[in-house]
């Protein structure tokens, strides 16, 4: 019983601990990104968010659900919050165009060199495939996207490809 009850009190403070927000870390708030093409909500695509001040210690990013909405997500080593510390970022998407394979396990059997033709080969499939998100957008600079996260704000912000130029304004 003694020992049962150790064992439960020691799992208990590890969970807490690994729940502990680093002390580098500022407060996080809610924040949420809509990515859609016209109405039809686009998924798995990689937002990545860069203070406009500079370089931090933690990361934020999210992912795209099958709904085209990502809850972004601050990291810092293991912890992971949901939020984003106030201020105002530059924002990036990305998505890798999907392109028919192997499984995983099939790919763990092929050599060194069968590896590497198979990576090429899909590599110049996904060339060849459409982007749902322009290129561009993956580059802070040429992204026209920011938002300003506050407490007490919405922290919302909704990106329409549709809207967008296949490639940015020069």
């Amino acid at each position: 019983m003694k020992k049962t009850l150790l064992i439960s009190l020691l799992i208990s403070v590890l969970l807490l601990g690994c729940n502990n927000k680093p002390d580098n870390v500022p407060d996080i708030f809610p924040c949420t990104v809509s990515v859609t093409n016209g109405t039809t909500p686009i998924n798995d695509v990689f937002i990545v968010l860069a203070l406009e001040t500079g370089g931090t210690e933690y990361s934020m990013s999210g992912t795209t659900n099958s709904s085209g909405r990502a809850t972004m997500r601050t990291s810092r080593l293991s912890w992971r919050g949901n939020g984003v510390p106030a201020g105002t970022y530059r924002v990036s998407l990305s998505k890798t165009p999907a392109v028919s394979g192997i499984s995983p396990e099939e790919y763990q059997c092929l050599s060194a060199e069968e590896q590497e033709v198979y990576n090429n080969e899909q590599e110049k499939k996904r060339e060849k495939e459409p982007r749902e998100i322009p290129e561009y957008l993956s580059d802070f600079v040429r992204s026209p996207f920011q938002i300003t996260v506050a407490k007490g704000q919405e922290n919302f912000l909704a990106v329409d490809v549709a809207a967008l130029p296949a490639k940015p304004k020069k």
